[in-house]
């Protein structure tokens, strides 16, 4: 479901890492009449992990694919178990911040599960203590990999300018239609971590090329870590727990990064921060950097270097552009009061696209499908390396996150591999950057009982 390299869109063969999972408590996303108890016990109750399949998503959590016993492909969302080290107060006490953090991202699954541009919840349970979201596997790649496979702007000299305009447009045109549906929905999402990372292209119906040719972009936003359900009846999240969750530094708006605004809550809560962190995407894959580029100064505060900083120029591939660059700039506007609304910036990159400019195919190129391959360094190159969603536990001024390098074994457990007595066969196939196997199109819904 998110990326970690490469995948095969066949089940795991002999031989491959299979952790065995025991679910001790199982509630399903959806009202289920009791009379399928025995059923669901036996879809969710045990799962096969592939921990090769390990993905780290923000800054304190992980994601592997598994399947059950009936051979259906989901994915599992677990915790970093970083209070394991800690003395048995605290423990308790980080181990229940961290499981009211995956509770508030299931909530927000479950907000906008009949949504198909994000992963559908299945259920949330507990395993040795740990808590765990069941979702949805979904096959495809995020856009931070896409990217060097995109149609790129050469100019006369070969050198690479960056995405074309019509790439770009459709892409914000595509995410934009899914954030408005969400805050469609009662009592709507504000998904406030939007990143280059965060934003997947689903493969199983057409592969990336074949969307970037029709410049028809099958979206799924995913890592609701920081997600906001506005409820009017219930103070905000950070205020009933104490954590902080404040977006991807390299896109985030700075209401998101303050840590004393006195009207933050409301601010915090705006589907104009989903607005600044989409264009500061959008600008990125125009020019080939982030506005602020603060992969470059790791010392800098970015609250600081995004406020005391005049908002970064866009400059057009060819003066036809202009308006698609003026559209991208002014989301990325300080104030948030100063940004348009995700429906404005709809109806500006539509009207954009109603009169894109043709270009000579000649500039309009994919970069080597090399790119692709050339692992973490390269795709940090591109999206920077400040990607990690910052968290903060006030008061206790705990980091949650979990440590560079940590194995699957410290989030799914050391017990041995189930490969023996597991129904499926090989470890999957590493040659080509896929993502998962089969999606939710083999699983039975999950709806509620009539």
């Amino acid at each position: 479901m998110f990326d970690n390299g490469t995948h095969s869109a066949d089940a795991p063969q002999a031989g491959s890492p299979i952790q065995l999972l025991a679910l001790d408590e199982f509630e399903p996303a959806f009202p289920m009449s009791p009379r399928n108890t025995d059923a669901l016990d036996r879809r969710f109750r045990t799962l096969y992990v592939e921990r090769s399949s390990l993905v780290r998503t923000g800054g304190n959590a992980a994601v592997c694919r598994a399947h059950n016993a009936a051979g259906e492909t989901l994915g599992i969302k677990r915790p970093w178990p970083i209070w394991e080290d800690m003395d048995p107060d605290r423990a308790a006490q980080t181990r229940n911040v961290v499981i009211s953090i995956l509770r508030e991202e299931y909530r927000a699954q479950r907000a906008v599960s009949l949504l198909r541009g994000f992963a559908r919840p299945l259920g949330f349970g507990l395993a040795g203590g740990a808590p765990m979201i069941v979702m949805e596997w979904v096959e495809g790649v995020t856009l931070r990999r896409a990217a060097p496979s995109l149609p790129h702007e050469l100019d006369r000299d070969g050198r690479d300018l960056g995405c074309t305009g019509e790439t770009v447009s459709s892409l914000g045109i595509a995410v934009l239609r899914t954030l408005i549906a969400a805050d469609r929905l009662y009592p709507g999402l504000a998904h406030r971590d939007i990143s280059s990372r965060n934003i997947m292209l689903r493969t199983e119906s057409r592969t990336v090329a074949a969307q970037a040719a029709s410049c028809d972009f099958d979206v799924c936003l995913i890592d609701l870590g920081s997600a906001a359900v506005p409820d009017p009846n219930l103070p905000s999240f950070t205020a009933l727990t104490g954590v902080a969750r404040r977006g991807t530094p390299e896109y985030a708006p700075p209401e998101m990064l303050a840590r004393d605004l006195p009207n933050a809550t409301e601010l915090r809560r705006s589907h104009k921060v989903d607005v600044y962190a989409l264009c500061s995407v959008l600008y990125e894959l125009y020019c080939g950097h982030t506005p602020y580029r603060l992969a470059a100064e790791p010392d800098t505060d970015p609250y600081q270097a995004k406020i005391g900083r005049p908002v970064p120029t866009l400059t057009p591939h060819m003066p036809e552009e202009q308006e698609l660059c003026d559209a991208i700039v002014s989301g990325i506007s300080i104030a948030q009061d100063s940004r348009p609304s995700a429906e404005r910036l709809l109806h500006r990159l539509e009207a954009y696209q109603e009169n894109c400019p043709v270009r000579s195919g000649a500039h309009a190129v994919a970069l080597s499908a090399d790119a692709l391959a050339d692992g973490p360094a390269a795709q940090d190159e591109l999206a920077g390396t400040t990607d990690c969603t910052v968290m903060a536990v006030d008061g206790t001024g705990a980091p949650l996150g979990y440590a560079p390098g940590t194995s699957p074994d410290a989030i799914f457990g050391t017990s041995p591999d189930a490969s023996s007595s597991s129904p499926f066969g090989a470890s999957p196939d590493t040659s080509a950057p896929s993502y998962g196997s089969s999606s939710m199109a083999t699983l039975p819904s999950l709806t509620p009982d009539m």
